[in-house]
């Protein structure tokens, strides 16, 4: 089976329940061949080694199960990271929140993720601001171990801690960030099957109202902040207001609300006054 044969009926497969059935098949012709989507017009023609090695990545993805988990790898902010169930696969919603927080400073800054799931984020943080120290704590041992897997593969230096918010957290930060679970606990059954059978619940339920992390932690964050230090969060498609409001009850100034391509709400962010 030539290049485009193969290209051609992965799309056709994941037509059946995927909303981007030809970026998806680009990612497993990558995975598999090393094929690039340029290379997939290029290289059209050109016979495949084993024309059955992309069958059981398809027939997996067919019960809902996400392509970064079968296939151990997503790229995030152009990189690739390891991605392992039942620990959060990052998003591309998140790097709004990741240009933000780089916008902050190139000096030497001391810096605090909460909830670090994969390490996507702050090992992003860690490349392109080398001289940043950058911590990060998570409940989950399981996003821990994947965190500093991420980092070795990318060669940087992250002090991580296992515990919950800021209950191992000793210390003053120059920026603290988060994107916390904010999808209410009703709705988490909700979602997808995609990530509600797959991904971990904890890493998603927000509370009753999806606000139970932002109301615990923006308080907590004033304790662990420089004055005019940074807090900047992620946020659910219509929360960011709230969230400022809780900020501006916590004596947070200089308060922005940042919303996506489609113009949701997105990220966060303000200053410790």
């Amino acid at each position: 089976m030539v290049v485009k044969e193969a290209y051609t009926e992965i799309i056709h497969a994941l037509e059946k329940i995927v909303p981007d059935p030809h970026g998806e098949a680009a990612i497993i012709m990558s995975s598999l061949y090393g094929l690039t989507r340029l290379d997939l017009v290029l290289k059209a023609d050109e016979i495949l080694p084993d024309t059955q090695r992309w069958e059981p990545i398809v027939a997996r993805r067919l019960n809902n199960e996400p392509l970064a988990y079968i296939l151990g790898e997503t790229y995030f902010f152009g990189r690739l990271f390891y991605s392992r169930a039942p620990v959060l696969i990052p998003r591309q919603d998140s790097e709004f929140l990741l240009d933000m927080i780089l916008q902050a400073s190139t000096d030497k800054l001391r810096v605090l993720e909460l909830g670090v799931g994969s390490g996507a984020l702050c090992v992003t943080l860690a490349l392109e601001r080398p001289s940043w120290s950058i911590s990060g704590v998570d409940i989950n041992p399981d996003a821990i171990a994947l965190s500093k897997e991420n980092a070795d593969r990318h060669g940087v230096q992250i002090s991580l801690f296992e515990g919950d918010g800021f209950t191992k957290i000793e210390g003053t930060y120059d920026i603290i960030y988060s994107n916390p679970p904010y999808i209410p606990s009703e709705e988490v059954n909700k979602l997808d099957h995609s990530v509600s059978n797959y991904e971990s619940h904890t890493a998603l339920d927000g509370g009753e109202d999806g606000y139970y992390f932002y109301r615990q932690w923006i308080p907590e964050a004033r304790k662990h902040l420089f004055d005019g230090g940074i807090l900047a969060f992620e946020t659910g498609y219509n929360q960011g207001d709230y969230i400022l409001e809780i900020m501006k009850q916590n004596d947070f100034r200089d308060l922005h609300l940042i919303h996506d391509l489609a113009g949701w709400d997105r990220v966060v962010i303000g200053r410790k006054r």
